[in-house]
């Protein structure tokens, strides 16, 4: 099911020579590097960038459109909580905030209502759409890898987005460059293999390029500019759906707060301060 020739290496490393094949899932051959730990697809698919038409189709699973904010609007808003609680534990932000992967605007809408000025990236037409004509974003199609600006933002969001792009350590350094002295890179990534809760959750292929976990994710953003003072937390994918299916039961609430206490829930969120003082 490979359908193009381009050999992947590991981002982290940037090299073939520590890894080696790890295993076959769904017909799609996954690559390991025993140096970074990271796992990825051994080949680069075509047409990677089609997630919201393949999660109309149910190819995939995406909890994040209309139908489940409408039905679920009180569940995101916790996140959204969170997430702005966590950002603001490093620094509050007082200048533009760039989210990239933006989708239907909910977090965007969000942050709005706090007060923040919110600009947004995405390349899915149909997302947009409604990010500007339901909330009134400040949002253009384009990918990260063609954003350019002079602007310098305050924070930058990455939320599912790393997984998606060829060059991830290339994208952290654009981000860098693009953050004002004492801004934040908040990045979230699926987190999904080895001991993790809920078990054996989907892999996201072909449209997850890379497996991150705590140890290569934190080597990246050290390799790309990133120094020490930074945090990261896990959390649990699908609660949408467990929610659309009549849950969590008590049994499932305490499983999800004992799996983020341990740090092996399925969903990896890091914030990283740019500390340098220099403009780049």
């Amino acid at each position: 099911m490979n359908k193009s020739d381009e050999k992947l290496k590991c981002c982290v490393c940037n090299s073939h020579a520590n890894s080696r094949s790890f295993r076959q899932v769904d017909g799609y051959d996954l690559m390991k590097c025993h140096q970074c730990s990271l796992v990825y697809l051994k080949y680069s698919p075509e047409n990677n960038h089609n997630f919201i038409q393949d999660s109309n189709e149910g190819k995939v699973e995406y909890w994040s459109a209309p139908k489940f904010f409408d039905r679920h609007e009180d569940v995101f808003k916790k996140y959204f909580q969170q997430r702005l609680k966590r950002m603001k534990s490093f620094y509050p932000p007082n200048g533009p905030i760039l989210d990239v992967g933006v989708g239907y605007g909910f977090w965007a809408q969000y942050l709005i209502k706090q007060g923040y000025e919110v600009e947004g990236i995405d390349i899915s037409k149909e997302a947009l759409e409604h990010a500007v004509s339901y909330f009134g974003v400040k949002a253009t199609k384009q990918s990260f890898e063609e954003f350019e600006t002079n602007r310098k933002y305050s924070a930058i969001f990455m939320f599912d987005v790393l997984e998606h792009l060829d060059s991830p350590g290339l994208m952290i350094q654009k981000a860098k460059k693009l953050l004002l002295p004492g801004g934040i890179l908040y990045i979230q990534v699926p987190n999904v293999l080895g001991v993790r809760y809920p078990f054996n959750h989907n892999l996201g292929l072909p449209h997850h390029l890379w497996q991150f976990n705590p140890s290569s994710l934190l080597t990246l953003l050290s390799q790309s500019g990133f120094g020490s003072n930074r945090q990261y937390w896990t959390g649990i994918q699908g609660v949408i759906g467990v929610h659309e299916k009549g849950g969590p039961s008590l049994v499932t609430q305490i499983l999800w707060n004992l799996a983020n206490k341990l740090r092996i829930g399925n969903r990896l969120q890091v914030v990283s301060q740019k500390c340098d003082s220099t403009p780049q």
